[in-house]
């Protein structure tokens, strides 16, 4: 079993690592179908929320070489994001999570993290009721406000959401501030949809939530056309 899952890794890496085997796999993958309907290009401005290692973000320079602010809190994701990245002045790397209003927040890690602490690092979460975190094992990070990330520039073409939960809290606020933002796509935790292995659902504590920010995007007639939503 460990010898397939070095196998894996490494099959994994070198996908990442080799540019033709990256556009085969946005190609093929179905999580990267969302963003290709998004109109993009080299002067685009993207703002990428929980960055991780850097695969979306690889995604948006391979395919438009614009500017690229990437935030990403969990300090082992972040320092491979920032290696990943450290020669292309249009990527910009910040150890910060976003957040609704404080300036540090505590981030939870996954159940499993302790086991392989980079790839279970994309399940760090601001919310100790997310299912697959142990709210007992966390740390204290750097967190801005979402307004005043905003406030930093004058328009956005894309924000790139994937923050474990914590979506919710900082949409309304880029509903306020939709003008001055062309799209958003967000991985959104709660959809009846989405199962576990087991077949039980994900997320079912943030069901509500999913729900009702669906609700208020179809009354302001958003979805599809302002935010869509990945996988």
């Amino acid at each position: 079993m460990k010898i397939i899952q070095f196998f894996f890794k490494k099959l994994k890496y070198l996908i990442k690592k080799i540019y033709l085997f990256r556009l085969i796999s946005y190609y093929l993958l179905p999580r990267y179908s969302p963003f290709k309907k998004l109109i993009l290009n080299k002067n685009s401005v993207i703002i990428d929320l929980g960055a991780n290692i850097g695969d979306k973000t690889q995604y948006f320079h391979d395919r438009y070489k614009c500017k690229i602010i990437c935030y990403e809190p969990n300090k082992i994701a972040f320092d491979i994001l920032k290696k990943r990245f450290q020669k292309f002045s249009n990527i910009i790397c910040i150890n910060k999570g976003v957040s609704k209003n404080e300036r540090e927040k505590k981030l939870y890690y996954h159940k499993q993290y302790e086991n392989d602490k980079l790839d279970f690092s994309q399940g760090s979460s601001f919310l100790d009721k997310k299912e697959n975190i142990n709210s007992k094992n966390f740390d204290y990070v750097q967190t801005l406000p979402i307004s005043e990330l905003l406030d930093e520039h004058k328009y956005i073409d894309l924000i790139k959401i994937d923050i474990e939960g914590y979506e919710y809290e900082i949409i309304p606020e880029l509903i306020t501030n939709k003008n001055k933002i062309r799209y958003v796509i967000a991985e959104l935790h709660g959809d009846p949809v989405r199962k576990n292995y087991d077949n039980t659902q994900k997320n079912k504590k943030l069901e509500k939530n999913f729900l009702d920010l669906v609700n208020l995007l179809n009354n302001k007639k958003l979805l599809d056309s302002w935010f869509f939503q990945y996988y």
